[in-house]
Formats: structure tokens, C-alpha cells, sequence
């Protein structure tokens, strides 16, 4: 099981080839993990920039509960953002949200596991800077800016992916433009 999670997860000279600089602490609680990260490259319209996706997310549950859930998460994402081209961060949080619903058969049983996330897309401008489309499921995204060195935080949603069907859920996409060091 700890093989096979592991092989979702993204190939880290993969991350340094087109991050350059991050930063990542996994650390599961369990030998199989609820938790994981994930990444994408989609190749952006005609003569822009390729899109990177970047994707934290924590599902309920912990070990082979938790593990499922974020096998079903990691195909979710990649049929809905590398299979149905959808780049729009609240759009893909939406679909991802029918998607475990669906999956899960919640809407005629009483299962209410879902997933925090928090979904960033990156395009590098012409000019050097990068923009981010962020959108959050009770995930908030953390930055820092270079200028003035302090934790800057834009908040997501307060509702979770899947769970809850009784109300509609609206996702927020944000964008944040960073410039080279930030």
C-alpha cells in the first residue's frame, strides 16, 4: 500500500525541473496517508505559458481509509484538469467536489468523507512575474513577499470537497501576482 501511494505522489526532479525552488514536508501519520500533494503541467492556449498545477490536499481519515480517499482525489484531478482541459481553479474545485459526491454515492447514502485543498495554479508572465490562481477548500495559501519579508495569507473557502450536499457550494478563485523571490 505504502508503494502504491507513493508512486502517485509527484517525482521530485519533476518539481525541481519546473519550481525550481520549493519547499515540502510530508509526513504522514501512518504508513499509507489521508494527506498527499500533487502536481501538473498543462500546456497553456496557443503561444502562452504552460500552467503549472500545484494541489495540497488532506482527505478524511488516516491510513487505508484516508489512502482511498486519496487515490480517488489524485484521478479526480487528473481527468478534470490533464483529460477535460479545465485550467480555472474554481471550476476544478467544483468538478472535484460532484466528483467525490458522485464517487462516493453521497447523495443516496449517508458517507459524508471529503478533502480540504488547497489548488494553485502558476503561470509565468512575460514580465518576469508569475501569476497565481488559488482557490480553497478550508485550505487557506500562504506567501511571503520579498519587499517586506511577512506571512501574507489569502483564505479559501470554509467548506470541504464532498460531504456536505445539503447546501451549494460557490468556490472563490483568487489571484495573487508574484514577482521573482516572493
Amino acid at each position: 500500500a505504502q508503494t502504491i501511494q507513493a508512486a502517485i505522489l509527484p517525482n521530485q526532479e519533476l518539481l525541481i525541473s519546473k519550481l525550481n525552488e520549493y519547499f515540502l514536508i510530508f509526513e504522514p501519520k501512518d504508513i499509507v496517508s489521508g494527506d498527499f500533494y500533487w502536481f501538473a503541467e498543462a500546456k497553456g492556449e496557443q503561444g502562452a505559458a504552460d500552467k503549472l498545477f500545484i494541489a495540497v490536499v488532506d482527505c478524511t481519515g488516516h491510513g487505508v481509509p484516508g489512502a482511498f480517499m486519496s487515490m480517488v482525489g489524485h484521478g479526480l484531478l487528473n481527468e478534470i484538469i490533464l483529460q477535460n482541459n479545465v485550467h480555472e481553479t474554481d471550476e476544478i474545485l467544483t468538478l472535484l467536489d460532484k466528483g467525490i459526491i458522485s464517487a462516493l454515492k453521497q447523495e443516496e447514502k449517508t458517507n459524508d468523507d471529503g478533502m480540504d485543498i488547497c489548488l494553485c495554479c502558476v503561470e509565468k508572465q512575460t514580465d518576469g512575474t508569475f501569476r497565481i490562481d488559488f482557490t480553497g477548500a478550508k485550505r487557506p495559501l500562504y506567501y511571503v513577499n520579498q519587499t517586506n519579508s511577512e506571512l501574507q495569507v489569502l483564505k479559501g473557502n470554509s467548506y470541504s470537497i464532498g460531504g456536505n450536499r445539503k447546501k451549494e457550494k460557490t468556490f472563490t478563485k483568487q489571484e495573487l501576482i508574484l514577482q521573482e523571490g516572493d
